[in-house]
């Protein structure tokens, strides 16, 4: 093969740590999009804390008493999400006034063996959360998802709506100071995840948006990833 393109969703266990230790075997040899060494090494909610000033503040412990600290100095809304899944799944929001507070800490850190990340919440619900796709570190697509009713979620597997979008400035300057890392890291094809003037997340597994960006602006993002690819695997040595 000229190429892998690893299109694996979480979550993220040791299922899929040992498959990406067994890419690594072959990454001299074959062009493997994205690199499974930046995909073991950047989690998907941790990553972007390399860029903290994009960031709600935010907490990353599998102590239940430091979550609760931080939400009680906070004094807002926060997300409390796992570190290894996808599309929503697990992530509440919750306040200090919560009185299940207690419980679904302990729940989410099962007891205080499991990290999770707290956020400050940042509502979707007016502006959207916008995916933006980004390809070899420039932005070439992104699209709009708002909450249903039901949910404060804006996640397209749980109801959300799709909508057109622009970049905006904060969105290109963003991907800007974000590419060298991805890059550095092999992580050549990405979405990210913004929520008004804040990053919410990095997505490096698998991440979704060329068929809803194809859908409502009328265009064919596949063809710009495939031509990067075969751009990529002429260059590799014996090819």
């Amino acid at each position: 093969m000229d190429c892998l393109f690893i299109r694996k969703e979480p979550p993220f266990n040791n299922e899929y740590l040992y498959a990406l230790q067994l890419l690594d075997l072959v990454r001299d040899r074959v062009f493997i999009l994205n690199d499974p060494r930046g995909i073991a090494c950047c989690n998907e909610k941790i990553f972007g804390m390399n860029l903290k000033k994009f960031l709600p503040e935010s907490i990353i412990t599998q102590n239940p008493d430091l979550v609760k600290t931080f939400i009680k100095a906070l004094g807002k809304k926060v997300d409390v999400k796992p570190l290894n899944n996808k599309a929503g799944t697990g992530i509440f929001f919750t306040s200090r006034e919560d009185k299940n507070l207690p419980s679904l800490l302990e729940i989410a850190t099962r007891g205080g063996s499991k990290k999770v990340l707290a956020q400050r919440f940042v509502s979707s619900s007016g502006g959207g959360d916008k995916r933006v796709l980004i390809l070899d570190g420039r932005p070439i697509g992104a699209f709009l998802r708002k909450p249903p009713r039901s949910d404060f979620r804006a996640n397209l597997s749980v109801g959300g709506s799709m909508h057109r979008t622009r970049l905006s400035r904060l969105d290109r300057r963003l991907v800007e100071e974000l590419a060298p890392l991805l890059l550095a890291n092999g992580l050549y094809f990405v979405g990210i995840d913004v929520i008004g003037d804040y990053l919410s997340e990095i997505n490096v597994t698998s991440p979704s948006g060329i068929p809803e960006i194809n859908a409502l602006d009328r265009v064919h993002l596949e063809r710009l990833v495939a031509d990067f690819i075969e751009s990529r695997s002429r260059r590799r040595p014996g090819r």
